[in-house]
């Protein structure tokens, strides 16, 4: 009996929902998929294979679970739970048919079991017809089968819509079965084919069970058609929708929809995953639990709980979402198991789990709290609550995993295989050329481009896009790729209006001229026409003149007359004048002491008059005053009537009325004989009563003016006589008026003819003066602009060709922002043609010169960016255009903290930047609450991988929404002072990485600008004021021009009629003149002092080379990296103090500075460096200052480099002709000679292999690199020999391979500023050295040391916790002290320490004189490179030879035990035995840590002369060495043994000093109960450092004066002894160490030569 397939199929579509065609196309979909596979399995098979397969999904899934209550094992629950999801009925289904289903879904189970027994080895690697795939299983067909049932009822189909339907979910069911999905398509698409005659394709299908699907499903039947209807969640960007986002939400949705449908979205970062998988749950309206949200894994098992519990109790649709980086394997174990059961056992707790039942019996009713009171139920009650708790889940949970990681799924996949099967797999591939072109198309379209620039553009990029992702050393994403299309419009939107403005402008200016040309011809002819008219006019004019003549004679008569009369009365009217003035000016004299007196009266008031009335006996004076006034107002002159008249208020009003010009001659003389009393005087009066005084002067005032009155009266008499004799004169002088204004009249009708006359003249004379000035200003104004009208002609010439290319233009500018910020300029420059040729192959028009910055900024941007301390440079301009441009955050690379400054000095003056360290706690809520309060944020020492912090900064939008209903843009800059970073491709897809690494040229201006202003500051500021004045002569320059260009544009009136515009020209036109002149000067002076600028250029020239090398030793180890700020300082440190108080010529000045600077930098270096790096290092300098030099070809390197890319004869003959000198000695080589050559102190015999030659004296000088390529020709064991003396001769100083390492003396005034931060061995006690300098300057009371693990290390110096290092290192700032951070790489200390040394590194930050810092880093682990930017690193290791190691085992030495030891010169003995055994195992596994490394170089770099000595080594070692166990140790592993309290491997996995210290103080302790004998020794080293047997040779021939001389001696004994006891490894140690050497130099130099050498594979042994 067999079970066939059709009986399956059968089973699960019990009612024929699934028509016969269809069900065919199905089976036969699914065996041609299947392959040789067969189709039918027996019975008892099946049943074997079923159980074995249940057992062990069950133990799989939970192995702790063995209870047959708990479901994981119930297989009745599960399978009826499956039964339940298949049918449409849902839980309402009666249980005999739940029982039926039960044992159908046993029986699909049980034979997609045995599919998946039968082929566990080919699920990967299974080569198809196709490509490779995995074979099928029962599970696929299941699916598939149940889709097409579940969707049928509900879709009328035709025929050709049937098929496309099957493809859909036919590629949807075996979706994880092919490593791509073309493949996939285009393999069901075949088969579907062959069994549906017609197949639509590109239909949209979305059926599903829910009202929302069926709508979705009627209003959404193409692909234009849903893109119309689509909908965003709020909060949630548009998508970039293709066709392959349509497929893959599609999927989504229906997987959604699925019963116990769980997805694995696979595809590269950046292609949508995650906003596919948000708008899949917000079309099925299901609730998304974020586990990415969580950075604890605990956290996210309470989220795994609440999304569970949502799902399980209250029935939602729930969606469980989480990337592979959350996915922990027992996140994964949990998650599989409820995907496979709907249940996890220990997720919960019992009370918990009982309050979930509780809660479901409750009908959904939130779950209670842990402490509330439950109710009693029955075990049955309980299983049943649990078994619809379960049910729940599987229906309404959906697990989707978004992955990028094949490999990781794979795993995956291998630990549980149904993975594969039951889950519905979405592959996201790469965006092809199509989905490309679709993603251009939409964010170009919105651009309104023309339809064939749209048409080209959205065809370019994707072929630049595929061009880019196939270059070396370049990471592209497909956000590259969006980002830039976005800034491509971006960029046409800002361009193409500028150049439309720009032709607008020019084309009104031509205009303009033109019509002034035009004018020109009818001016002629308007002067043609009024010439006769004014001929005429003139005429006219004569005639009237004539007339004129006559009558003004006439008139002349009687004005003459007029004048005799008038003569007359003028006489008589100054005569009555005088007389009259005479009057006047003798009454006027009186009238101001008579108001005076008014005034005085007007200022009584009534108080003083009762001051007077109160007087009972008035004095004299007071009657005297009184009795007057009593005479004018009439009034008795009795006191009593006096007190009745000062008691009157209108006493002053009566007096002031008094009629003054009338009074009469008898009052008059009455009230002069007071007045002319000597006593009635105002100030005699004022002494008896003080308000008399004013009466008193108003009545001597007042008899004053009658007197005048009176003497002033004859004259008044004859005045009158004399106005009657004027009047006469009048009336005959008004007479000869009338006559002569008839006259007059007469006269003016003449006149008004003769000014018509006159005024038309005129008019005709202005017209024609004016054509002639219009005419005349025409011809001026064209000589004028004659040079602008040219030079606007070509400038409209040009904008019309950058107008043609701006789409090319932006084009390539949008690229280069998205694609190139990270690269070294001269590669960016490469690939920037290689996408202009690109696009000219597209038709896209391009211009193949044109400047990124010019198209990306402005030049008021530029003098912005240059105040802010950029410096002034295209390359650094091209940087700060990167930074603003992009529109994805931006990750800067700034190892010079070159961006960081400018950036923070570039928003000061609009309230400052918001700086945070990406190590901060709290960092993301910093960072939003900066981005509400509109701040700018940098963040700075931003990790080079996607932390749980960056990936939250990174998801915050671009655009939030503000307090006031507005928007705020979010400006993040991320900052990292790693200058090439490996980014994960995951990180990519977030950022915009740009480089802001100084470019080498860049530097070499700027350390020449410091030269100078250090040495001739004068020239300096006189260089800068020139260089400002060009600047601004030009902007004024440019403006004179555009203002001529406006106003001639803008102008309403014709120019010619247009003075003050006219004036204008003339005007702006000098002053350009002007301004072309002064700069035409300035950049003569300037360029005198460019000439002495340039004599320092050497000295600039080195500090370039020696930065640029050093930034070149990253190559050979990321930690090696130096601060700019350092290097500047040392720099200028050498500038300002060297040799300046000697007397020297302006040549010794210069060599003196390059030397000082060479030397004070190298030091400062070579003290960083692993002591193997330092030769190579300096060598590479020295290359690099010959090369730069002339004096070393990129030919001659090469062969140093590489000589065995040639034979001997070869190499030399590939650098002749590169030096006339040397060519004669390569000649005499070839013929056989063989010459003596010197490198400094080193003279050697070189000759090419078997020339016997005599030895003679080189023809000719011969350089040392030269001397250097010879020697690593013939002798290339020398060459590192040679190099040493050939740095000696160059650079002069023996010590820079001996740079000095003691603290004691590094820790200077500099280091205030500047922390130490050292890399040493475990054996090194930094700390103690550290005390002992404090010690020495009386500061050991205020030293402590950090540490951030508890160390086993006792020390006298105080340990302060990391939680409390922030205020440690303030305080120490503050007030002085000295501070150990040990461990400074560990996550605990790591964020505080480096903002505490960004703030330090501030000028702004004050710090005590006896403040300082020194942090250490085990050469064990890696640096941060933020870390080694704020500081000054120190290498405190010893080199990897065998007496470097054994000079440090030396100073480790207990100095007591080791002389004062009971047994004397055997234990001094013993000492050196095992310190010889750790060297030995020291060095060579630090030579097996190089890739590569054997026994003897590779052969790829030995030479003829390397390759005859490594076979005498060959045929020396057929007898094995007794070292041959410790070479065959792999990287990072231990010999056994003993645990090393020390730690593991050092630097490249080589024996750490910390483990000598332990073994001196186990072999102390055997010394005390057993003799030290040489047996003894062997056993204690083989037990220590393994290979007891190895040792046996090195122990027992030990010299025996190593007892008794000094240890400095017994150092060189040790030594020689180990080389010749070891002659095979000695020998291997030179070729290592040669073989090393080189390495290191190559990857420094590799970008010195334009081309590198090819590297031959080098061939494994």
């Amino acid at each position: 009996m067999t079970v066939c397939l059709q009986d399956v199929l059968s089973e699960v579509d019990d009612d024929r929902l699934i028509p016969d065609a269809t069900r065919d196309a199905v089976l036969a979909l699914y065996e041609e998929i299947q392959g040789p596979t067969p189709s039918t399995l027996t019975p008892a098979t099946n049943r074997s294979l079923a159980t074995e397969s249940h057992e062990e999904n069950t133990d799989q899934a939970n192995p702790d679970d063995k209870t047959t209550e708990d479901p994981n094992t119930d297989s009745g629950i599960n399978h009826e739970i499956s039964s339940v999801d298949g049918n449409e009925d849902g839980p309402n289904t009666s249980l005999s048919t739940k029982s039926e289903d039960i044992k159908e879904n046993c029986k699909t189970k049980d034979e997609s079991t045995i599919q998946e027994k039968k082929a566990p080895k080919c699920w990967m690697n299974t080569r198809g017809s196709e490509g490779d795939f995995t074979l099928p299983n029962l599970h696929h067909l299941v699916k598939l089968t149940e889709a097409l049932r579940r969707n049928t009822r509900i879709l009328n189909l035709t025929v050709g819509q049937a098929g496309s339907f099957v493809y859909f979910e036919a590629t949807r069911a075996f979706g994880g079965l092919f490593e791509s999905e073309e493949d996939l398509c285009n393999r069901v698409l075949k088969i579907i084919r062959k069994h549906f005659k017609e197949v639509e394709e590109h239909l949209a299908w979305w059926p599903g069970v829910t009202e929302e699907g069926r709508r979705m499903m009627m209003h959404s039947k193409d692909y234009s058609e849903f893109l119309k209807n689509v909908q965003y969640p709020d909060g949630m960007k548009q998508t970039m929708f293709t066709n392959a986002h349509f497929s893959c939400l599609l999927k989504l949705v229906l997987t959604m929809e699925t019963v116990n449908g769980h997805a694995i979205i696979l595809g590269p970062p950046g292609v949508g995953k995650m906003a596919l998988t948000k708008l899949a749950a917000y079309y099925t309206r299901a609730r998304v639990y974020h586990l990415d949200d969580i950075p604890e894994e605990a956290g996210r098992l309470g989220v795994l709980r609440a999304a569970m519990e949502a799902s399980g109790v209250t029935g939602r649709r729930t969606i469980l979402l989480l990337r592979q980086h959350s996915l922990t394997p027992i996140i994964l174990d949990i998650l599989y198991s409820v995907a496979q059961h709907g249940w996890s056992k220990g997720l919960w707790t019992p009370l918990r789990e009982r309050g979930l039942l509780e809660a479901i019996r409750a009908k959904g009713k939130d779950p209670p709290q842990e402490n509330r009171w439950m109710t009693y139920l029955e075990e049955e009650d309980l299983t049943a609550l649990k078994h619809r708790f379960i049910t729940s889940i599987k229906r309404n949970l959906h697990i989707c995993l978004l992955a990028h990681s094949e490999t990781l799924v794979d795993d995956w996949c291998e630990k549980y295989p149904s993975i594969r099967s039951k889950w519905f797999w979405m592959k996201m591939e790469n965006w092809g050329p199509e989905t490309l072109r679709q993603v251009a198309r939409k964010i170009l379209l919105p651009a309104e481009l023309p339809p064939h620039i749209l048409h080209q553009l959205k065809s370019v990029f994707p072929k630049i896009h595929m061009l880019l992702a196939q270059q070396e050393n370049m990471t592209v994403t497909v956000s590259d790729f969006v980002e830039a299309c976005q800034v491509t419009v971006r960029l046409l939107s800002k361009r193409r209006a500028q150049l439309r403005d720009s032709l607008a402008l020019f084309k009104g200016g031509m205009d303009k001229l033109q019509e002034t040309s035009a004018s020109a011809d009818e001016l002629k002819g308007e002067l043609s026409e009024l010439e006769p008219e004014l001929k005429a006019t003139q005429e006219e004019g004569q005639r009237l003149t004539h007339a004129l003549v006559q009558k003004r004679n006439q008139v002349t008569a009687i004005r003459e007359q007029m004048i005799v009369q008038e003569e007359k009365v003028k006489e008589k009217c100054e005569a009555v004048n005088t007389m009259n003035d005479d009057i006047m000016q003798e009454v006027g004299e009186a009238l101001p002491g008579l108001e005076a007196g008014e005034k005085g009266i007007k200022g009584l008031d009534k108080k003083d008059l009762v001051e007077v009335r109160v007087l009972n006996k008035p004095p004299d004076l007071v009657l005297a005053v009184m009795e007057p006034i009593c005479l004018l107002l009439n009034v008795k002159l009795d006191w009593t009537a006096m007190k009745t008249l000062l008691g009157d208020p209108t006493m002053t009003k009566r007096l002031l009325e008094v009629d003054k010009d009338n009074i009469s001659d008898a009052t008059h003389r009455k009230i002069q004989k007071y007045t002319s009393s000597s006593k009635f005087v105002p100030d005699e009066v004022a002494k008896v009563s003080k308000p008399c005084k004013p009466l008193c002067a108003w009545l001597k005032a007042l008899d004053h003016y009658a007197q005048v009155l009176r003497n002033i009266e004859p004259k008044k008499i004859k005045l009158v006589d004399s106005e009657r004799d004027l009047n006469t004169l009048q009336l005959e002088q008004r007479q000869l008026q009338q006559q002569l204004g008839q006259c007059e009249r007469e006269l003016s009708e003449l006149q008004a003819r003769y000014e018509a006359c006159v005024c038309r003249r005129q008019q005709l004379e202005g017209g024609i003066k004016r054509a002639t000035a219009r005419l005349q200003r025409c011809t001026r104004l064209t000589t004028v602009l004659a040079d602008e009208d040219s030079r606007w002609s070509a400038k409209i010439k040009t904008l019309m060709v950058e107008a043609e290319g701006v789409y090319g233009e932006c084009a390539v500018s949008g690229v280069a922002v998205a694609y190139f910020g990270s690269l070294e300029p001269a590669y960016r420059e490469n690939l920037r043609r290689l996408v202009i040729r690109v696009l000219l192959e597209g038709g896209v028009v391009t211009p193949s010169k044109h400047e990124l910055v010019d198209t990306l900024t402005t030049s008021e941007v530029k003098e912005t960016w240059e105040d802010a301390g950029l410096y002034r440079d295209p390359s650094c301009f091209l940087q700060a255009a990167f930074v603003f441009s992009a529109v994805r955050r931006t990750l800067v690379l700034d190892p010079d903290f070159v961006c960081t400054r400018f950036l923070t000095k570039l928003y000061e003056e609009t309230g400052g930047m918001q700086v945070l360290h990406a190590g901060d706690e709290g960092v993301v809520s910093k960072v939003v609450a900066a981005a509400h309060a509109q701040k700018p944020i940098l963040v700075l020492q931003t990790p080079t991988h996607l932390t749980y912090n960056l990936r939250k900064i990174l998801q915050i939008p671009q655009v939030i929404q503000a307090p006031d209903g507005g928007v705020i843009e979010v400006k993040i800059v991320l900052v990292t002072g790693d200058a090439a970073p490996v980014l994960p491709q995951d990180l990519c897809v977030y950022v915009t990485r740009i480089s802001f690494a100084l470019p080498p040229l860049v530097l070499e201006e700027r350390l020449l600008n410091d030269v100078l202003k250090m040495e001739r500051s004068d020239l300096f500021d006189q260089q800068s004021n020139l260089s400002g004045s060009i600047a601004r002569d030009r902007k004024s320059l440019d403006a004179v021009d555009d203002t001529i260009l406006k106003k001639l544009t803008q102008a309403a009136t014709s120019l010619l009629d247009n003075e003050e515009l006219l004036a204008a020209f003339y005007e702006a036109k000098s002053t350009s003149a002007e301004f072309r002149a002064r700069l035409a000067e300035c950049q003569r002076t300037l360029q005198k002092i460019g000439n002495v600028r340039d004599k320092y250029r050497p000295v600039a020239t080195r500090g370039r080379l020696l930065f640029s090398t050093s930034t070149a030793l990253r190559r050979i180890n990321s930690s090696y990296v130096f601060s700019f700020q350092h290097f500047i300082h040392l720099f200028s440190l050498c500038i300002t103090s060297g040799g300046q108080g000697e007397a020297l010529s302006f040549d010794q000045r210069i060599s003196s500075l390059v030397e000082s600077v060479t030397q004070l930098v190298v030091n400062h270096i070579s003290r960083a460096l692993h002591p193997n790096h330092r030769l190579a290092f300096i060598t590479a300098l020295c290359a690099a200052v010959a090369s730069n030099e002339g004096q070393l070809t990129p030919p001659a390197w090469r062969v140093i480099l590489h000589p065995s890319r040639y034979e001997e004869r070869e190499a030399l003959e590939s650098v002749l002709g590169l030096d006339e000198e040397f060519d004669l000695s390569i000649k005499d080589l070839l013929e056989g000679k063989r010459l003596l050559v010197n490198i400094n102190n080193l003279v050697m015999e070189v000759g090419l292999l078997g020339s016997k030659g005599r030895i003679e004296a080189p023809r000719g000088r011969i350089s040392d690199f030269n001397a250097l390529m010879l020697l690593r020709l013939t002798k290339p064991q020398m060459m590192m020999a040679g190099a040493r003396e050939l740095v000696n001769c160059m650079l002069g100083d023996p010590s820079l391979h001996k740079p000095e390492l003691a603290l004691t003396k590094l820790l200077g005034s500099d280091e205030r500023k500047y922390p130490v931060l050292v890399r040493s061995d475990y054996g090194r006690d930094v700390a103690g050295e550290v005390l002992a300098a404090a010690l020495t300057r009386g500061l050991a009371g205020i030293t402590r040391v950090i540490m951030p693990t508890t160390s086993h290390k006792v020390n006298p110096l105080e340990k302060v916790g990391t939680a409390h290092l922030s205020t440690v290192l303030l305080n120490a700032i503050q007030q002085g002290g000295w501070i150990v951070v040990q461990g400074a790489e560990s996550p605990a200390v790591l964020p505080t320490l480096l903002e505490a040394m960004t703030n330090l590194a501030s000028p702004d930050v004050k710090v005590q004189e006896d403040f300082r810092l020194v942090v250490t880093v085990s050469v064990a682990d890696e640096c941060p490179c933020d870390l080694t930017l704020l500081a000054r690193p120190v290498h405190l290791q010893p080199a990897s030879t065998f007496l470097a190691t054994l000079s440090a085992i030396s100073a480790l030495i207990n100095h007591h035990h080791y002389r004062h030891h009971y047994l004397g010169v055997e234990w001094r003995k013993a000492i050196w035995k095992a310190a010889a055994v750790h060297t030995i195992s020291t060095v060579c596994r630090y030579w097996q840590a190089y890739p590569k490394a054997s026994r003897q170089p590779s052969s790829s770099t030995l030479t003829p002369r390397t390759q005859v000595a490594s076979i005498k080594s060959q045929s020396s070692q057929e007898n094995p060495s007794p070292f041959d166990s410790s070479l065959q140790l792999e990287r990072g592993t231990e010999a056994p043994g003993r645990p090393r309290e020390g730690g593991g491997a050092g630097l490249d996995g080589h024996i750490n000093l910390g483990e000598i210290s332990t073994t001196f103080s186990y072999l102390y302790n055997l010394s005390l109960s057993h003799p030290l004998s040489d047996d003894t020794l062997q056993s204690f080293l083989g037990v220590t450092y393994g290979g007891e047997d190895t040792w046996s040779e090195v122990i027992s021939s030990m010299p025996e004066e190593v007892g008794v001389v000094s240890r400095e001696a017994a150092v060189s004994i040790v030594g020689a002894h180990i080389a010749s006891c070891l002659q095979s490894i000695h020998s291997l140690a030179m070729d290592v160490e040669y073989e090393n050497f080189q390495k290191d130099l190559e990857a420094i130099t590799q970008a010195m030569f334009d081309k590198p050498p090819e590297q031959e594979p080098e061939e494994e042994e």
